[in-house]
């Protein structure tokens, strides 16, 4: 994914993948196309024709294709593959997050898509304040993680029935991440996590996620054993409707009423465990590189 020299024997391979103030342009341009839409068809087709073949199209065919290399090399030859970007933490997790969905069916189930986040995500240091907007500040912003969601979602158009989830598991997580009700997504290290006390003061996303697993259930899931080979040309990435084309009128940072992760509670359920506030205010200590 970085740009380099000395890499002696080994095959170079430059994905191109834009950084994140070329990632966040994407996105804002991606809102103006979907805001467009209106209630006149063949505009709408016009529009959508457009996004099929946008920059930001043209970005998931990019990580796409550089997890179905890294799959094919680890799975396939039997090689081994060093995947990096400038500070890895953003890049690099969507690639390599990618490569192993495709690798290993177990990271095409629930428990399984569960720990591929904890491991390459969360635990490895993804900015998700920063990239989320969660500090407050415009610098540093960029789609990065609904980016990787994205292309999860075009994964489970081209095989759905390899896959336990659906995609009500997806936009829960693209919700949840932007709605600052977990501390999954609120800190940018584990480091700052375990400094804010985000494990005793906030509540995880995946204790919501588990408590509705029969909703993000995929009916249509038959286990398909070893790796998934997948070949994208940009003419074959879909809008995702399910989460894009619901904020016509409304901002993004919002999600949509009613919560699928905090629906009302029915009668007789056990009340739930507080929450971080929603408003974006828990303050995490500085800590010190």
């Amino acid at each position: 994914v970085g740009r380099g020299t000395h890499y002696g024997v080994a095959e170079y391979e430059m994905l191109e993948i834009e950084n994140c103030e070329a990632q966040q342009e994407m996105l804002v341009e991606l809102k103006a196309a979907v805001k467009q839409l209106d209630t006149k068809t063949l505009r709408n087709l016009r529009v959508m024709a457009g996004l099929c073949g946008s920059r930001w199209s043209r970005e998931l065919l990019k990580l796409l294709s550089g997890a179905a290399r890294v799959a094919s090399v680890l799975a396939g030859s039997g090689g081994s593959v060093l995947v990096h970007c400038n500070d890895g933490w953003n890049r690099t997790p969507q690639v390599v997050a990618l490569a192993q969905i495709l690798i290993d069916p177990y990271y095409r189930t629930l428990e399984g898509f569960e720990v591929l986040v904890e491991k390459e995500w969360v635990h490895s240091g993804h900015c998700f304040a920063a990239r989320l907007g969660h500090a407050g500040k415009a610098t540093g912003e960029a789609p990065i993680w609904v980016q990787f969601l994205d292309c999860v979602w075009q994964l489970l158009q081209a095989r759905p029935s390899a896959f336990e989830f659906g995609e009500p598991l997806l936009v829960a997580l693209a919700d949840a991440a932007w709605a600052c009700r977990h501390g999954t997504f609120l800190f940018d290290s584990p480091a700052l996590a375990a400094a804010a006390e985000a494990r005793e003061r906030t509540v995880g996303v995946w204790a919501d996620l588990r408590r509705r697993r029969t909703a993000l259930l995929n009916p249509r899931y038959k286990a398909f054993p070893g790796l998934l080979k997948v070949h994208f040309k940009v003419e074959d990435l879909q809008v995702w409707g399910g989460l894009y084309l619901r904020y016509l009128n409304q901002d993004w940072h919002e999600p949509l009423p009613p919560d699928p992760l905090c629906p009302e509670r029915a009668p007789g359920e056990e009340a739930r465990e507080p929450r971080v506030s929603d408003s974006c205010s828990f303050k995490a200590p500085h800590v010190a590189a």
